[in-house]
């Protein structure tokens, strides 16, 4: 709890800095893959706690991150709809790791939530930036193409 509170914390200055994509695309997974391997490699419980710390960091930083990527990148008819998918897919992997903790031992676990960076990691590889970062850096070329790309060939931005 405490990595997730400094973890929202941190993610402000971060995206505002970086973008939104490269917060969740570089921070998040390197906070996420050290806490995991942190928690695989264990030998005492100050590696577990350290990395629960690190997991804590990463999950502040999605939480924070994604919210402001789906207000900025979505539309407003679908902006309720995707955000409220911030919450459910978090209580739905909640629900995932719990059943595959009745299987699993912890350190198999640990395993598992660090090989789930992967996907993250090529999901957001194919996201571009938001367009209003872009713009707000004064990359406008780049944002109008964001904006083609998340709106469609047929979209033209003024």
């Amino acid at each position: 709890s405490i990595g997730c509170l400094v973890g929202c914390i941190l993610a402000g200055p971060v995206m505002e800095k970086f973008g939104r994509r490269i917060a969740l695309l570089v921070f998040t997974s390197s906070l996420y893959t050290i806490g995991f391997l942190l928690i695989l490699m264990a030998f005492n419980g100050a590696m577990v706690q350290a990395g629960r710390f690190f997991n804590g960091l990463g999950l502040g930083f999605v939480l924070a991150v994604t919210s402001v990527y789906i207000v900025e990148i979505a539309t407003t008819d679908m902006r309720g709809f995707l955000g409220c998918f911030v919450q459910f897919l978090g209580s739905f992997g909640v629900l995932m790791i719990f059943t595959a903790g009745c299987f699993l031992n912890w350190f198999q676990l640990s395993g598992l939530m660090m090989a789930m960076v992967i996907p993250f990691l090529v999901g957001m590889y194919s996201c571009p930036e938001s367009p209003r970062w872009l713009f707000s850096k004064g990359r406008e070329e780049e944002a109008k193409a964001s904006l083609e790309w998340l709106r469609g060939q047929d979209f033209k931005p003024d």
